[in-house]
């Protein structure tokens, strides 16, 4: 009868060892869940973070080519008052100018004040060159867009000065 109490004994003892290694199991199996949980749960915010930053960086750029077509587009109608306002100050160089044309990078500060002339295409005459360039000197400031967001976008642009054209 002792040994049969032992051996109940035993098979108890057995059975919580049985019982804690399983509840032992079950928790770290819990707590490797969780820690997936946790970990999968991260990646989703990461991702959610950076597609928000994504998104908002399409947008800036969407804005910022909105903000340079708005500004070609406000220098583009301009374009016929500048070319009007340097033929105005133009001093015709002795001899023939009929059919010259030049192209002249103008560089200039917001209200339109002319900080640089220089050709870039020239029309074959070096008189005729000089004198559009001190044309586009004479005529500043020129007309220009008001909105200060396009000065960087048409601080600096080419200017085709053909003086027959009206």
């Amino acid at each position: 009868e002792k040994a049969k109490k032992e051996k109940a004994k035993k098979e108890k003892a057995k059975k919580e060892k049985a019982k804690k290694e399983k509840a032992k199991k079950e928790k770290a199996k819990k707590e490797k869940a969780k820690k997936e949980k946790a970990k999968k749960e991260k990646a989703k915010r990461e991702k959610a973070k950076r597609e928000k930053a994504e998104r908002e960086k399409q947008r800036q750029l969407q804005e910022e080519r909105e903000v340079e077509e708005a500004a070609y587009s406000a220098i583009g109608a301009l374009v016929g008052r500048i070319g009007a306002k340097v033929r105005q100050n133009w001093n015709k160089p002795p001899g023939s100018m009929a059919g010259l044309e030049t192209v002249i990078s103008v560089k200039v500060q917001r209200t339109g004040e002319v900080v640089s002339v220089k050709v870039v295409k020239s029309s074959g005459n070096v008189y005729f060159d000089q004198s559009a360039e001190n044309a586009v000197y004479k005529a500043s400031p020129l007309p220009f867009p008001d909105e200060p967001r396009y000065y960087e976008f048409i601080k600096e642009f080419n200017f085709k000065f053909v003086p027959d054209r009206n």
